[in-house]
């Protein structure tokens, strides 16, 4: 026989010490896992239901006394705690406690809705038979000329259909007894007081006396969701609060030989002390970032990690493996090894992070998003007759929060100018001027090159050039004046570029897919993408290579003559420029993002 079987036969004679006893052991088999086990909540939910027959003038076949008494039997049952107080519960405990306050809420609610529905079709029956007795009276009261005098009853309590009234007075009975067990449970501690009133709704809280004051109870309750969802917060702007940001900007400034966690732990208590603005903190970072781009990447990165806007790095399965392996080079470029998959399947496997593709825990990177598009706007409606373009470290720094998943692309995307129609026509302008190129043009000569043939009449073999009536009326161009409106800067272009250089190329990709034609007038964009090829090429061709076969020759003839007696080791010097400068003979340029 099944546990609820068991449970069933108990309910029909509770008095029975035996199935009692049967039940409870029964019931000790689930209660090893009880987040996972759906037979325990079935079994305690037919005990709540059992509580209250709902029959007028027939006695409960489960008492609420009885009930908790047996709930408090079962919570004995548990392993009890090495602790002597009674404040410390094991998690098996606290687990049992949970699941009866959360079927004691669900059994409450169903009862406050059937309650409410018999209710509502009492006030129905009510307001219908007060409108037919309204239409009498005012039939009667026009055949004899005086006003219609209606009494405004409140709705009956109880319903004329006895169906109706039975239903209604075993909820009622159901909810007293519902009650009552609430209280026992709390008096025998099956279940703690607060968590009864973190659960439970205020009406059951106050008929079960949890809560000493219901009026007051229910004033604080008001007020404290006011608070919560109504109640604007205030934070302190840059331009109210100084003295908050100015400490904020040198904490960003210093302390960069210390842990990001460091300086990160002090900017809290900076945005607690002055209230500051937790956006218009993201904000300051982005632009001291921005100044130290170079040099302190890396550590703000690590600092926007502390702070949540950037998610840490997960290591692929097996990609330390394959680093190691590709020294070696027949692992790394092994056919087998990509073999099935797409371009987008291999990009999706081995960079860190995806800012393409945002799920609904991630819409968080849509405000760095926000705040960095509003700088890029900030050139271009600023200032509409001469934009400005803006700093080539922004593009860096918003290409390396793009590729360690702190920036969403398609939520940035938008804010760049030029817009998809301004760029449809940049497109066209490209083709025209490709077809312009095309036409071969006209070779000049002497006789081309010569001057017009004389116009005087009374010169020998003067010719006077027929003009036509058009040409002689036609007033003169005037030329515009005013200044003119300058370009402004191509933000898809920029940011394209500096993707590129970072190695970013699946977001590189996402806008080359919309905008293919960008690497005809741009040729710095096709520098940066046959720099990713040769970075792709390079444990291919490494192998056949003449600096792999023939390495002191190669080394040789690649390295500048160094006449002015340097030391033979090149200075290495850190540079933003994508492809690095070729190197002299004491200097060795490399790209600050690794």
């Amino acid at each position: 026989m099944d546990i609820l079987s068991i449970t069933q036969e108990a309910l029909k004679n509770w008095s029975d010490e035996a199935q009692r006893a049967k039940l409870l052991s029964g019931l000790s088999a689930h209660l090893t896992d009880i987040s996972q086990s759906s037979t325990l909540a079935s079994c305690l939910c037919a005990m709540l239901n059992a509580l209250s027959s709902g029959a007028p003038g027939k006695t409960a076949s489960l008492t609420p006394t009885q009930l908790a008494a047996f709930l408090a039997e079962i919570k004995q049952s548990f392993p009890s705690s090495s602790s002597e107080d009674g404040a410390a519960v094991t998690p098996e405990k606290s687990e049992y406690s949970e699941l009866i306050i959360d079927l004691i809420w669900t059994l409450d609610t169903s009862l406050e809705d059937e309650l409410a529905e018999i209710t509502a079709a009492i006030k129905a029956e009510w307001q219908t038979a007060k409108d037919a007795v309204k239409a009498d009276a005012m039939e009667v009261d026009v055949k004899e000329a005086k006003p219609a005098v209606v009494k405004d009853d409140k709705p009956p309590e109880k319903s004329s259909d006895p169906q109706t009234e039975r239903t209604r007075l075993m909820c009622e009975a159901h909810k007293r007894a519902l009650t009552q067990l609430l209280k026992e449970l709390v008096m025998k501690s099956v279940i703690t007081h607060t968590l009864a009133v973190e659960r439970l709704d205020q009406p059951l809280l106050i008929a079960a006396g949890l809560v000493r004051n219901g009026a007051m109870y229910e004033k604080k309750t008001r007020q404290i969701r006011t608070s919560l969802f109504y109640k604007q917060t205030k934070f302190n702007l840059l331009r109210e609060e100084s003295e908050g940001y100015s400490k904020l900007i040198v904490e960003l400034l210093s302390h960069h030989d210390q842990p990001a966690s460091y300086t990160w732990h002090r900017m809290i208590s900076l945005i607690g002390f002055f209230d500051l603005d937790p956006h218009r903190v993201l904000d300051l970072i982005f632009d001291v970032m921005e100044s130290s781009i170079m040099t302190k990447w890396q550590w703000f990165l690590d600092l926007l990690r502390e702070a949540g806007w950037a998610k840490h790095p997960i290591v692929p399965e097996g990609k330390g493996k394959e680093r190691e392996s590709e020294g070696a080079g027949e692992e790394w470029i092994g056919p087998s090894r990509f073999e099935g998959m797409t371009l987008e399947d291999i990009l999706k496997r081995y960079e860190p992070c995806d800012s393409l593709h945002s799920t609904v825990d991630e819409k968080i990177m849509d405000v760095p998003a926000q705040l960095l598009g509003f700088k890029f706007c900030s050139h271009i409606y600023n200032q509409p007759n001469t934009p400005t373009a803006p700093r080539k470290e922004l593009y860096l720094m918003v290409a390396i929060l793009i590729r360690e998943g702190v920036v969403s692309l398609p939520a940035l995307y938008p804010h760049l100018y030029p817009t998809e129609d301004d760029m449809k026509l940049l497109e066209e302008r490209h083709q025209k001027n490709l077809k312009e190129l095309s036409v071969p043009k006209r070779t000049t000569n002497a006789l081309t090159r010569a001057a017009p043939l004389s116009e005087e009449p009374d010169r020998p073999g003067g010719y006077r050039p027929r003009t036509t009536t058009a040409a002689a009326t036609a007033a003169p161009a005037v030329a515009p004046t005013g200044p003119r409106k300058a370009e402004p800067p191509n933000h898809k272009m920029g940011l394209l570029r500096a993707l590129l250089s970072v190695g970013a190329l699946r977001p590189a990709l996402w806008i080359l897919t919309k905008h293919p034609w960008m690497f005809g007038p741009y040729s710095a964009l096709a520098d940066l993408y046959l720099r990713l090829l040769q970075c792709s090429l390079e444990p291919l061709y490494s192998r056949i290579s003449m600096e792999t076969l023939h390495n002191s020759v190669v080394v040789d003839i690649s390295t500048p003559s160094n006449n002015s007696g340097s030391s033979a080791n090149p200075k290495h010097t850190i540079t933003d420029l994508a492809p690095e400068p070729p190197r002299t003979a004491g200097t060795t340029f490399d790209f600050f993002y690794d």
